[in-house]
């Protein structure tokens, strides 16, 4: 046991402290991130820190140069003259190098808004790319990403690897950015690392062999061709350019070395690599997408850093779709949520680890963060129950507390974060001799004030300290880590695709997961301030892609089991895996539209999302908008090149029988407007109700196409013979026949085999009948469709007879009616709480094919303003509105929705939306009044929509009941009721 140190060597470790501690100006101190204030008070004993971390060489204090992030307008040179090196501009994010004591010079430029210390990151086919139909849109579209640019921040590449090789046997990687290399030559504007060219990566002068793995392998996902084996493993853009950044090696313990030299990759090297991939691709002049699945899991989560303005600047200023990964934190209990009101303190635990299990660490960092307005104070708790000052809510003043097991803890805290703006603690606990002491650590949070704004608290454990998680206060939201919580960039979360595999001895191995459900690592959302991360999900359990050279040593010799049965391959998992599945069908749908910009390929992505029983509809906190379906968003794009097709459609989709003409040489047809000509014709596609027809034969029929202007057959008739069915298609597209004008798609019968297809009793103008001789038109529709490709953008015009809004109890209501609904394919529906769209929501997740929607996600006594776009059957949307309605209720409405469903002979779903965060009860009374049930005791709950799914015991009978809410806070006491009714 650990024995707490004598009051005299203690106090004479902290004057020793404080004596070298240095101190910065107020005016400074205000714009500088407290981790470099923390560094900059006590540079000797963080240096002590690192040197005892094994990291190779002894850091000297006085040499500490420091990597950050600059917001501010001052120009290159005054920055410059204050000592900063300069790297990347991106709007007003600038990315510099800064000497330790030169800091608060730099700080104290009028021009410098705020200063961030510079964060380390952390690493975040044959089934998955067909799964998300990649191998669709190749095939079928005849899009492979050629042309386009896919950019990775990553480990690094193999860039000799035969799947990143093209016919020739020359790379397909344009160049390389080694930012951890020491040797040079740097990229022409840079001071560190090396550059690869293609043409020295085609001579054999290139090094790189990426050990870690992981770049490679995201590499391949997104752009590798499979040509290394049969096995299959193609990516999403097999014929697309790479670059690749392994991103530099530097976080805010960068001691003076140049390049860095402890490695792992950064925030500042990040936005460097950013700005290098825009010059290059700028130089190659080709569209490019940014794939990164990198991360942390600290910092505020609502995408107010340096670092996140610095990407979203990127994004927007260079209009680059950059897709980062969502992270594989979900499991790991590293965010824990708690309510500090005035009278009660928080009390939050965690683990540092199992004595004697866990490995020992010689640090353990978190951070907990809260509202402009309120404060707190900290307390620190040690296994032995020892306890720390207590820290106020602007503590600038503690070297470092020694607790009575041996550690010390430091804490720097401000009530208002120079660049986040909210409350901060941030919480080291130190000890590089012995370890960090194992067991339950705690933290004791009170209110320094009337806690205005709520009370409520976030804290973070930094990623990779496995042993590290809260015991209590567990929040399963707002993990999804930075920089995918920044506003501008897409955030790919993880569903499962594979859940078993064989390696290369022909071992069978599988995960507990379930196929087609997000992947239990995959972080949710949403972020801190609410906002909808990730954007959607994508394929990254067990993905098989790029093996590189220099990881098939460590592969192959310990970890067999990662190896794919064709010795070439790896298999790997995460939201790293899922990330370059959605850059790669980015690069796919530039390849069809070079000029696309950001938002139109993001708002694509969410659109087209697909959704399933694992999904829901809209948007959820861990699929997001849904599963990547690549097929749909790449036919979302428009612009120019072959496969730009539209389905015209002239039917409601619901066929109410069959029909059919039993005689020889008749037939029957469907008029069709393509939206642009010429068109040419793809696909005919025909509903089938049944196969056996007038005279019980195979289903046959002949398929063709007639031009209606000169009465001339289009298209060679075709024999099809329906295997089953639904919707039929045959494929003409070989025949690539043009129109000009309006046809008919036909079916025409020989009397025997004709099969009875969809029809509807409703007549859509559109419907044509053949008696032998003559074409006369008929007053029913038939279910036949086609697919046409028209080369470039389609526009058309969809009227619309009304669009209303009402409010009802927890929801609003859209009403509208179109003019002709068979030339409407779908509809979607936007949401803001404002007239503008800049920022508006999609509330819808598959196309709504009614003519009402129902809004659930409103809050009392708020004015909403609604549009809905009514899509065409060519995708091309139409837009209406904006329609206004104010919701029931006010600031202390307690909504309680009716149990669904109702009746029930099972379990039930409730929704609830609580006014303010308070104490919660759900409990069944019977007709007597008497309570029967408990859904809900005493739980305390934050603000806004709830859920709960609650399913009755085996012993409570049928019958009329009612479902009761109780809500209390520390100002408000409600209750609301609904009934409930029971069926055994």
């Amino acid at each position: 046991m650990r024995r707490a140190h004598l009051l005299v060597a203690l106090a004479m470790l902290v004057w020793v402290h404080m004596a070298s501690a240095a101190v910065m100006s107020p005016e400074a101190a205000r714009k500088v991130d407290p981790k470099l204030l923390f560094l900059h008070k006590d540079p000797a004993m963080f240096a002590k820190g690192f040197t005892n971390a094994a990291l190779g060489k002894a850091v000297d204090p006085k040499g500490i140069v420091v990597p950050v992030l600059i917001k501010t307008t001052a120009p290159r040179s005054e920055l410059e003259a204050a000592g900063a090196s300069v790297g990347s501009v991106l709007g007003d994010i600038v990315t510099a190098r800064i000497p330790l004591e030169k800091l608060e010079t730099l700080a104290l430029l009028q021009d410098v808004e705020a200063i961030e210390a510079s964060y380390r990151l952390y690493n975040c086919m044959d089934v998955s790319v067909p799964e998300c139909g990649g191998t669709r849109v190749r095939t079928e579209l005849g899009y492979d990403g050629n042309g386009v640019i896919v950019g990775l921040l990553d480990t690094g590449i193999d860039p000799y690897h035969p799947d990143f090789l093209d016919a020739t046997n020359k790379t397909r990687v344009q160049y390389i950015w080694d930012q951890w290399s020491q040797t040079g030559p740097a990229p022409s504007g840079y001071t560190y690392g090396r550059e690869w060219t293609k043409q020295q990566i085609d001579a054999g002068q290139c090094t790189m062999t990426d050990e870690g793995a992981h770049g490679s392998h995201c590499a391949g996902t997104a752009a590798g061709d499979g040509s290394a084996s049969s096995a299959g493993y193609i990516g999403m853009a097999p014929k697309a350019d790479i670059m690749m950044v392994s991103n530099l090696s530097a976080d805010i313990f960068t001691y003076g070395f140049a390049p860095p030299w402890y490695t792992s990759p950064s925030t500042m090297g990040s936005l460097d690599a950013l700005a290098y991939l825009y010059t290059k691709k700028t130089q190659l002049n080709k569209p490019m997408v940014v794939s990164w699945s990198q991360g942390v899991t600290m910092g505020p989560h609502d995408g107010s850093t340096l670092f996140e303005q610095g990407v979203d600047n990127f994004i927007t200023t260079r209009n680059i779709p950059v897709c980062i990964a969502a992270g594989n934190d979900q499991e790991q209990n590293w965010h824990a949520r708690g309510q500090v009101t005035a009278g009660t303190p928080l009390l939050m635990s965690f683990t540092t680890g199992t004595p004697g299990e866990d490995q020992l660490t010689g640090e353990v960092k978190f951070e907990v963060w809260y509202k402009l307005g309120d404060k707190f104070n900290l307390e620190v708790i040690d296994p032995w129950g020892g306890v720390s000052n207590m820290f106020g809510p602007d503590e600038t003043t503690w070297p470092g507390w020694i607790m009575s097991s041996g550690d010390t803890v430091w804490v720097y805290s401000n009530s208002n974060h120079p660049v986040s703006h909210k409350g901060y603690f941030n919480i080291t606990l130190w000890d590089y001799n012995d370890g960090v002491t194992q067991g339950t650590w705690a933290i004791r949070l009170s209110a320094n004030n009337s806690v205005p704004q709520g009370g409520q608290t976030d804290g973070w454990f930094e990623r990779n300290q496995y042993s590290v998680h809260w015991l209590d206060h567990i929040s399963l939201e707002s993990i999804v880590g930075m920089p995918g919580s920044s506003k501008q960039a897409i955030t790919v979360g993880s569903y499962n695709t594979k859940i078993q595999w064989y390696d290369i001895d022909g071992n069978g191995y599988n995960v507990g997961e379930t196929l087609g459900e997000i992947s239990g690592f995959s972080s949710n959302g949403p972020t801190a301030d609410g906002r909808q991360k990730p954007n959607l999900a994508a394929p990254g359990q067990i993905i098989a892609s790029v093996m590189s050279a220099g990881a098939e040593p460590n592969y192959m010799q310990n970890q067999r089991y990662y190896v794919a049965p064709d010795g070439a391959h790896l298999y790997m998992q995460g939201t790293s895996m899922a990330t370059p599945h959605v850059a790669g069908c980015i690069a796919l749908m530039l390849d069809k539209k070079p000029t696309a910009s950001y938002t139109e390929i993001r708002d694509a992505l969410q659109n087209t999302a697909r959704h399933d029983s694992y999904t829901g509809q809209g948007w959820q906190k861990d699929f997001g908008w849904g599963k990547l379906d690549a097929y749909a968003a790449v036919q979302a794009m428009g612009g120019g090149g072959p496969g730009q097709t539209v389905e015209l459609i002239y039917d409601d989709g619901t066929p109410s029988s069959g029909y059919y003409w039993p005689s020889a040489g008749q037939g029957s047809g469907v008029q069709m407007t393509p939206p642009q000509f010429p068109a040419t014709i793809k696909k005919l596609k025909y509903y089938i109700n049944s196969l056996s027809g007038a005279g019980g034969g195979n289903g046959s029929f002949s398929a063709r196409t007639y031009d209606t202007v000169t009465g001339n057959q289009i298209t060679n008739a075709v024999t099809a013979t329906p295997t089953g069915t639904g919707w039929f298609e045959v494929d003409v597209s070989a025949q690539n026949k043009q129109v000009t004008a309006e046809f008919l798609v036909c079916m025409f019968y020989d009397g025997v085999n004709t099969p009875t297809y969809g029809y509807d009793s409703a007549d859509n103008g559109r419907a044509w009948d053949f008696n032998g001789t003559t074409w006369d038109t008929w007053n029913e529709t038939y279910f036949m469709r086609t697919i046409v490709s028209t080369g470039s953008p389609v526009d058309e015009d969809i009227e619309l007879a009304g669009l209303s809004a009402s409010s009802r109890e927890g929801a609003v209501t859209l009403s509208w009616s179109p003019t002709v609904t068979w030339e409407i394919a779908g509809y979607n529906v936007y949401r803001n709480v404002t007239a503008e769209t800049e920022s508006w929501r999609q509330l819808n997740g598959g196309m709504v094919t009614s003519t009402s929607f129902k809004d659930e996600g409103v809050e009392p006594g708020q004015t909403y303003f609604y549009w809905l776009e009514a899509v065409a059957p060519s995708g091309v949307g139409t837009l209406f509105g904006p329609v206004d309605v104010t919701t029931l209720g006010g600031p202390t409405t307690l909504w309680l929705v009716q149990p669904r469903p109702t009746p029930t002979n099972g379990p039930a779903s409730v929704r609830f939306f609580l006014p303010a965060p308070g104490m919660v009860s759900m409990d069944l009374y019977d007709i007597a009044g008497r309570r029967v049930a408990s859904m809900m005791d005493g739980e305390e709950l934050g603000s806004g929509w709830r859920s709960l799914s609650w399913a009755p015991t085996s012993t409570l009978p049928s019958g009329r009941y009612v479902c009761r809410l109780a809500f209390e806070s520390d100002d408000l006491q409600l209750s609301a009721t609904k009934p409930y009714i029971l069926i055994r």
